[in-house]
This record gives C-alpha cells, structure tokens and sequence, in this order.
C-alpha cells in the first residue's frame, strides 16, 4: 500500500504561532522606548522652564538697583533756586564797558544798558530792583543843574543825576551776570573790577542809595551790573 505524506499543516501553526510572538514583542519593546522618549521630553520641558524662571528672576534682579541708582541721582542733583558762583577772577577797567556815551534818556526797555539806582537785590530769587534815573554830563548837566538850583555857574565835578520818575521795577538776574564794583577803600582807585553776585548784598548795603548803577539788560533779563564811580 502506498505511505500516507505527512500534513503541512502543523508546520504552518507552529510558524504562524512563532511570527505572532516576534510581533508582540516587538510591539511592547517600540511601546517602551515610546514611553521612554516621552518621559526624557517632559524631563527637558521642566528643565527649560526652570532655566527661563531662573533667568527672569536674574534679570528682575538686576533690574531693580538700576532703577534705585536712577531715582537717587535724581534727588541729589535736584537743587532749589539757582546756584550762584561765589569766587570769580578779578577783572579790573578802567570804566564800565556797555555805559553808553554822554548822557542817558532815563527810557527803560527790555534790551540795553539804563543808569539806575538799585533800590533793593534777592540772592536766592537773583532777582534786582531799581529805580531807573537820567546821567547827564556836560551842558544837559549844566542846565538840568541850574533848572534845580539855580546855580549857573556849572555843576560840580561835570555830571548830574535826575529821577523824575520813581517808579521801581524788579528784573531777574542771570546765573552767569556780571557784577563790577569800585574797590575804593581796598585799592583807592576808581577804577571797576568783577565780583561775585553774593558780595552785592554786603556790598548794597556799604554804599549810597543814591550811588548810581549801569544795568544792562537782554530781553528782560539782567545781565550786567557795573557801578558809576563818583568823586
């Protein structure tokens, strides 16, 4: 009698069963290698983000002294009222150098050199009163003499200080004014010589409230202030 061939079924079970073992594992090993890759990710996130708190905390930091540094500077460069410069070099002429020639209109405006008399002068608020007056020299000194007088023999030492009006006004200083005074008594000369704005209020108060001053003016504020020296 012909042999029965053996059935290739069961080898195709046992292979089926094999491919189906390789597969599964593969499956759990690319599963946990998934869930490794997802777990260093999250462990990245949370580092980058302690590492973005950390700078913005650092740059907060940093921040703030600048802004403390700022805020001192400021209230300690802020100082009320203008300051005023308390030693200059001493400059001697001979005369003051904007007094107009011959004699003065005893007009007032907000530009040009006025003969005055100064009435009074505030240190902290630079600020100068005056009263303004005419300077006259030669015959208008004569005359303006005589018409008080009557005297025609000529006014003494050829000058004369009128004030038919006395009207006073006050007129800011500038920080950077120019103040010349005859140092009369320190040098016995007539000379003028520059000096320093916060010497004029001792000053004022040494000297004539008639004692006639040179004002210069430049658009309404002072600028000058040179002293007429009278025999």
């Amino acid at each position: 009698m012909p042999q029965a061939r053996p059935s290739n079924s069961g080898w195709v079970t046992c292979c089926f069963g094999v491919v189906s073992v390789c597969l599964t594992t593969a499956m759990r090993t690319a599963l946990t290698a998934s869930r490794s890759l997802v777990a260093f990710a999250l462990v990245l996130a949370s580092c980058s983000g302690s590492t973005s708190d950390s700078l913005a905390t650092s740059t907060s930091t940093s921040s703030a002294p600048s802004a403390s540094t700022s805020t001192t500077s400021t209230s300690t460069t802020s100082t009320p009222g203008p300051a005023v410069e308390s030693t200059i070099e001493r400059i001697t002429t001979g005369d003051c150098p904007n007094r107009p020639p011959g004699s003065s209109s005893g007009d007032f405006g907000d530009g040009g050199t006025f003969a005055v008399n100064v009435t009074g002068f505030d240190l902290e608020a630079l600020e100068v009163s005056v009263d303004v007056v005419q300077w006259l020299i030669g015959s208008e000194a004569n005359d303006a003499y005589e018409a008080e007088t009557g005297d025609s023999s000529g006014v003494p030492n050829d000058y004369w200080v009128v004030n038919d009006n006395p009207l006073v006004r006050t007129l800011p200083i500038a920080v950077d004014a120019t103040l010349r005074i005859v140092r009369l008594g320190e040098d016995a000369s007539a000379d003028v010589s520059t000096a320093s704005l916060d010497e004029l209020p001792a000053y004022l108060d040494s000297t004539f409230e008639t004692t006639t001053w040179w004002l210069t003016v430049e658009e309404g504020t002072v600028t000058e202030l040179c002293e007429q020296y009278v025999p």
